[in-house]
């Protein structure tokens, strides 16, 4: 009797819960969860106001009824090569890309970005080196209210093609399924939601296979409304005075792609890989291309933004505690800027302090050229370098990696190599200079030695005399844009400060696409002995024992080229592109 009494009275608890719901907190999973003016909190499963003021939506946008809208002020002209989103701002049509990008190789030249189908996209884990490749493209950054409107627009999606997720409509770990699998062959649908991991409805599979990074473009029901691609897959995006964290749209290589693809998805706690951005652009006035003009000119570079050192491979989320598949993340190589690609893999070569066990290479007479001597000693140098009033060799051309071409800087570190039309290797550091040098049997150029073969003996300012000129040598300076309105005119184009300053006779400023070169570009940028490039193109490190680091000769994007490219500058605080070139020992 007692027992019974009990039973009753807990389904009347029961009951009475399941009617008032009050022991039941409902929490929203999606957008449509939620009441028209308010948007899912996935963080908290809450439904909750985007915003309460315009102030909390960002530029270009205004608060209504809580939710965030561009604002529209007329009509809006857009460049080809980006979409219109609601006459309120411009938006690159394709994920960010660089200049010499291709379908196979996601390119070195840093200095601004490009919107274009069918090329890698340009990957960095650094936000700000994507700020300023969108500045040196005379746009900027899109800001995170810019991107989730272009993704979910005003209908609130999933997704930029809907609200349902569909597994191969953009590039995500379910895309490419291996459904010819004896495993797989004869599913009606393939790929599937998850095929990489789950089995089908119809009880076959998994299937998932070769997820990998695409060109840009290549999934063509990709994209927005409004015509933009790949906001969802391929690579995850950058925004706006973000981090790491903070990056939108998943990537190819997403454990549960389904989840980290959705248009309000950010990461928050950890660190997505394979990281990229895009760019865009409002009424609001920006420059044509340049650098930070808060950084002192006597102090710093313009930098790529890339020298910080990547995260070790212990940050970056595994694929059992955040969903981004361990085996094809992409590794970032701790002291370069740039990932190269080839057939569809990534190359995750390092370039560590600690070459290969590649033994000295020995050069013989017969590769060596004889110099006879005012004494009449015979001196010999090596075919790939040049006697140095008697006293030392240099290499011809700064050094590059044996693999190096003239679009590719390469992967081989075994050792240094002085070689025409190729791009030099940086960034180096003191330590990876000189090993490489030994492993080419040569040494790292000692200063005096280096300013000797900068100043030629004269004390010449730059290795082509003592006044400055901008089309010698690879700078800032170097490469301008002569035939806009403001430069067509212009006697002599370029000039030089072209890049930030206007000419004497008023035009400019001028400056265009700075950027590295291969080696030799410059045909009168080398001293009376033939070794080029000594100023400009890339840093050059010098052999010290004070515990620094000390550059000489300056780079392709030193804001003030005038000063920083003089023989007797000495850059010790850490420039972008550092690169060297070896020396040796008269035999």
């Amino acid at each position: 009797m007692i027992c019974s009494k009990l039973r009753y009275f807990f389904l009347i608890l029961i009951l009475t819960a399941i009617s008032s719901a009050c022991f039941i907190k409902e929490k929203c999973y999606s957008n449509e969860d939620c009441p028209n003016e308010k948007i899912c909190d996935r963080n908290s499963g809450e439904c909750k106001y985007q915003c309460n003021t315009d102030t909390d939506c960002g530029i270009n946008f205004e608060c209504i009824k809580h939710r965030c809208f561009p604002k529209s002020s007329g009509n809006l002209n857009c460049p080809s090569d980006m979409a219109n989103i609601e006459n309120s701002f411009c938006m690159d049509i394709y994920e960010a890309s660089r200049p010499d990008a291709t379908a196979i190789f996601a390119g070195k030249d840093n200095s601004y970005a490009t919107s274009r189908k069918g090329v890698l996209p340009w990957m960095t884990k650094d936000n700000s080196e994507a700020e300023m490749a969108c500045r040196n493209a005379g746009k900027r950054l899109c800001t995170a209210e810019e991107w989730y409107f272009s993704c979910a627009t005003d209908e609130k999606k999933n997704y930029s093609y809907g609200y349902e997720y569909a597994p191969g409509i953009c590039n995500g770990i379910d895309a490419f399924c291996n459904c010819n699998s004896e495993e797989c062959i004869g599913l009606k649908e393939c790929p599937y939601p998850h095929c990489y991991n789950e089995k089908s409805a119809e009880g076959k599979g998994p299937c998932g296979s070769d997820f990998h990074l695409t060109p840009t473009g290549s999934f063509p029901g990709c994209k927005n409304k409004y015509g933009v691609y790949d906001l969802n897959g391929n690579v995850w995006e950058h925004t706006a005075n973000g981090s790491e964290y903070t990056v939108r749209g998943g990537a190819y290589n997403c454990g549960n792609s389904e989840l980290l693809h959705r248009c309000d998805y950010i990461p928050t706690s950890w660190k997505p890989s394979a990281l990229g951005f895009r760019c865009c652009k409002g009424r609001e006035s920006l420059p044509d291309a340049g650098y930070d003009d808060t950084i002192p000119n006597d102090a710093k570079d313009t930098s790529e933004i890339g020298d910080s050192a990547s995260d070790s491979a212990d940050d970056v989320a595994s694929a059992e505690d955040k969903g981004c598949i361990e085996e094809d993340i992409t590794t970032y190589d701790s002291t370069s800027e740039d990932i190269q690609f080839a057939d569809e893999n990534v190359d995750t070569s390092d370039i560590s302090d600690t070459q290969s066990d590649t033994e000295s290479q020995d050069i013989s007479d017969a590769e060596a050229n004889d110099i006879i001597s005012d004494t009449g000693i015979i001196k010999a140098c090596p075919s790939d370098m040049v006697n140095i009033n008697d006293q030392f060799c240099m290499d011809k051309y700064e050094a590059s990696r044996p693999d190096a071409t003239d679009s590719y800087n390469g992967a081989d570190t075994s050792c240094a190599t002085s070689r025409e039309n190729v791009l030099p290797w940086y960034p180096v550091t003191l330590s990876i200079a000189r090993e490489a040098c030994k492993n080419a049997g040569k040494r790292l150029c000692r200063p005096e030695e280096w300013y000797l073969a900068c100043s030629q003996g004269k004390n010449y300012s730059y290795v082509y005399g003592n006044t400055y000129n901008p089309v010698i040598c690879n700078g800032i300076d170097a490469f301008c844009n002569c035939e806009n309105p403001q430069c067509s005119s212009l006697n002599t184009c370029p000039y030089a400060h072209c890049y930030n300053q206007s000419s004497q006779e008023g035009g400019g400023p001028c400056g265009a696409a700075f950027r590295v070169m291969p080696t030799g570009y410059f045909k009168d940028c080398r001293n009376e002995w033939g070794a080029s490039d000594i100023n400009g193109n890339v840093w050059e490190v010098v052999d010290t024992e004070d515990g620094l680091e000390h550059f000489r000769g300056g780079a392709y994007n030193c804001g003030d080229s005038e000063m920083l490219h003089r023989c007797d500058y000495d850059a010790t605080w850490g420039p972008s592109a550092k690169g060297f070139r070896c020396c040796r020992d008269l035999e």
